[in-house]
């Protein structure tokens, strides 16, 4: 197995409520990695900058999920 690391860098996403673009983009930010990870040993996601808008309990909550749906569409692809 390879030693390799993906890293995967988002930067101000400000999540503010459930109707925030990045929520829904799971899939096309994370079709990024597809291609490499037969190569990849490990991958560290990085959230960079301003998660959420205001600092609320519900922002944050809302970027657990979107964290949560990033894992698991990587992870579906893995096994493929």
């Amino acid at each position: 197995m390879s030693n390799k690391i993906l890293f995967l860098h988002l930067s101000d996403i400000h999540i503010k409520n459930e109707e925030d673009e990045i929520l829904s983009r799971t899939l096309a930010i994370t079709s990024t990695t597809f291609q490499r990870l037969p190569e990849i040993h490990t991958i560290i996601i990085i959230l960079s900058g301003d998660i959420a808008w205001s600092g609320i309990r519900s922002e944050y909550i809302l970027a657990e999920k979107f964290i949560a749906s990033l894992i698991e569409s990587i992870s579906l692809e893995n096994t493929k």
